[in-house]
């Protein structure tokens, strides 16, 4: 079955050979580098940038499915076959402002993600706060751990931490954490709809602040 297109997904190759990315931009960001993942889509303004190169933080997550062994479905995080996404957070506001998969885990690993797609949507001389698997986007379009000063990693690993919080309440869903056996075209749909409550969740229960 096909998601409907007001939903604002593409459909999942169900055969898994899935040939590009899809992804799902919760809101709309335009203008100058210094706006484009913490702007205020009410009023147009910037909320709290202090001039960072970075504004986003990023990492993967991948989800078990219940198929049989396949090299391209493999992922070595839980030894077992399943999707691959990849979500970003606005350092400043902590919104989910990116998403992008599924992708193969025995084909692309977290940096090979970023590069398909949102190293494309930042501005110029902007990167991204990521974990050490991305450290073939550094320095240029990544911050990873240790490449920068002692006085910034402790900021950047907190950074880092917020955003592997999201992941794991994101998993609290059990459609994430057990291995799915439903439509795998299916999957990309759920996975959307969850982070769309987890958004709203986070109005009430939001994640820790940080300072950057």
């Amino acid at each position: 079955m096909t998601p409907p297109s007001s939903a604002g997904f593409a459909p999942v190759d169900s055969s898994l050979r899935l040939q590009g990315s899809q992804y799902q931009i919760f809101r709309s960001h335009h203008g100058t580098r210094r706006r484009r993942r913490c702007v205020s889509a009410s009023t147009g303004t910037c909320r709290g940038d202090t001039g960072n190169d970075c504004l986003i933080s990023v990492d993967g997550t991948d989800c078990p499915l219940a198929r049989s062994y396949k090299k391209s479905l493999y992922s070595y995080k839980f030894k077992h076959s399943g999707f691959r996404y990849e979500i970003a957070l606005c350092i400043k506001t902590c919104k989910i402002v990116w998403w992008n998969g599924p992708y193969l885990p025995g084909e692309m690993n977290d940096n090979m993600i970023f590069e398909d797609g949102l190293r494309g949507m930042l501005g110029p001389d902007e990167r991204a706060e990521a974990d050490a698997g991305y450290s073939g986007s550094a320095p240029y379009w990544t911050r990873v751990p240790d490449t920068e000063g002692p006085a910034h990693r402790a900021k950047a690993a907190k950074v880092r931490m917020r955003q592997e919080t999201c992941n794991k309440r994101l998993k609290a869903f059990k459609i994430m954490s057990n291995r799915y056996r439903h439509d795998m075209a299916r999957h990309q749909v759920y996975f959307g709809a969850i982070l769309s409550i987890l958004q709203l969740a986070f109005e009430d229960e939001p994640l820790f602040p940080v300072e950057y």
